[in-house]
């Protein structure tokens, strides 16, 4: 089987890290009543930085930061199928069947966590500096300092439609005991038997003898995860100066785990007058697998959604700290449309910022919760202080907070999702079309920081 040329896609950095335990582990056999939880006492951990730092002081840094640091790990398909080899590899699972577990409403939840070590305490620049060498020349000595991340990464399955599996993703940044208001990553869609690598069918995975091909080490082995031993297969690919590896329960075809650790070159040079390097680890476990029990997902879209190309979004951000006021757009360009779902566009433009708009593909499918669609039908089958649902990891609560009419006479519904740290509320029209969106965010008391955010959106143009 030919996989192509690997290459060194070496990411950067390395830390040594403790992995938190997982507990409650039942029986993944079973996954629509699985509850993988790890031990949220242990979420306090947080990668020691060389300066022994715990969190950056200014959100801001700490957000860009980490948001890199985890996005690195899932962003995309990101260190799942980094390389492409297993895509290739497992080609033709996409021919087959959903797996027996696989629904609309089906959420996979992973913790990841990432960090670097230099290899050198100092790296030096050409140039004017306080460092000579023994030849005179001056050089600018820098403190190399490591970084690291953590955070949960959770992928709701929103839509099933004709062999097409609809994917919904969110990573949540770990700052202390702090799980941060999620960021959207972009949207996929695959075949049910193989979706970016998250899961491949069983059936599929039967078919594969272990061994050794170029580039590739496939072997059958028992894995233990939170207490509870899986039979398993691992996909390991290693370089000169890099380990890639994924493991998949065999019984289910759900990915366990994901691991890389690899070496490269940073800028400036060693002490020696060699290029400084660094080396990264990553670790990605599976904490939770199980179905949400959403009210409206048995319900279509409006025919409104079908006939709307554009949604634009009026809104602002501010911070109790600055008190800045900033305007912000958003636009949502329809690109699919299907039954059960739509494929969209979102993009992003803050005033005054020099920087691109921002883009992300975005979906909306019958079984989400904060699609800018929702199935009509939710508007007559809920009641004020419903709860939707809550997850065990995340601590996220989905509730609803109003569903009648506004004193102004419109007919709304109200949902909001809340954890300790923030709260988003949607609030949705007699045609299931979100015409409100508000988030807010509290101090982060790890952080030191007390600023209070608020980013807030509402409905101005349908087209």
């Amino acid at each position: 089987m030919k996989l192509g040329d690997l290459g060194e896609r070496i990411f950067k950095l390395f830390i040594e890290v403790i992995i938190p335990n997982i507990r409650n582990i039942k029986n993944i056999l079973n996954p629509l009543k699985t509850s993988l939880l790890f031990n949220r006492t242990l979420l306090c951990l947080i990668g020691v930085l060389f300066k022994g730092e715990f969190y950056m002081k200014r959100k801001i840094g700490l957000n860009i930061i980490a948001l890199i640091v985890f996005l690195i790990i899932f962003s995309s398909g990101g260190i799942v199928g980094a390389f492409g080899f297993l895509t290739t590899l497992f080609a033709e699972a996409e021919n087959y069947p959903p797996p027996p577990w696989l629904n609309e409403g089906t959420r996979l939840t992973y913790y990841g966590i990432s960090g670097s070590i230099p290899h050198d305490k100092y790296r030096y620049f050409d140039g004017e500096g306080n460092f000579v060498d023994r030849d005179g020349n001056r050089w600018k000595q820098e403190e190399h300092t490591g970084t690291a991340g953590q955070g949960l990464y959770v992928t709701d399955v929103v839509a099933i439609d004709q062999g097409e599996v609809v994917l919904s993703k969110r990573s949540y940044l770990i700052i202390g005991e702090t799980i941060l208001a999620p960021q959207l990553l972009p949207a996929k869609t695959g075949s049910v038997g193989f979706a970016n690598e998250l899961w491949v069918h069983p059936g599929f995975l039967a078919t594969i003898q272990e061994g050794i091909i170029p580039g590739l080490k496939i072997i059958r082995t028992p894995y233990t995860l939170g207490g509870i031993t899986f039979n398993a297969i691992r996909f390991q690919v290693e370089t000169e100066n890099s380990l890639y590896v994924q493991v998949y329960d065999v019984e289910t075809g759900i990915l366990l785990h994901v691991g890389f650790s690899g070496i490269s070159t940073g800028s400036g040079v060693t002490i020696h007058g060699t290029p400084s390097q660094v080396t990264q680890i990553i670790q990605v476990y599976l904490v939770d697998v199980r179905q949400l029990d959403i009210p409206w997902s048995h319900g279509l879209l409006s025919p409104v959604s079908h006939n709307t190309s554009m949604l634009q979004y009026d809104g602002y951000y501010s911070s109790s700290i600055t008190f800045v006021r900033v305007a912000k757009q958003q636009f949502y360009q329809t690109e699919t449309i299907s039954s059960r779902w739509l494929g969209q566009k979102r993009v992003t433009i803050t005033q005054g910022s020099e920087a691109f708009p921002s883009e992300v593909k975005v979906v909306c499918g019958v079984a989400q919760i904060g699609g800018t669609f929702i199935p009509p039908v939710a508007l007559s089958i809920l009641t004020e202080g419903q709860i939707i649902d809550y997850d065990p990891v995340t601590g996220v609560q989905v509730m609803v907070f109003f569903n009648g009419i506004t004193s102004q006479g419109q007919r709304l519904l109200g949902i909001r999702e809340t954890a300790r740290d923030f709260s988003y509320d949607y609030y949705y029209n007699q045609d299931g079309v979100l015409i409100g969106m508000q988030l807010s965010e509290k101090p982060n008391r790890w952080a030191n920081d007390e600023t209070q955010v608020n980013n807030e959106y509402w409905l101005s143009y349908m087209q």
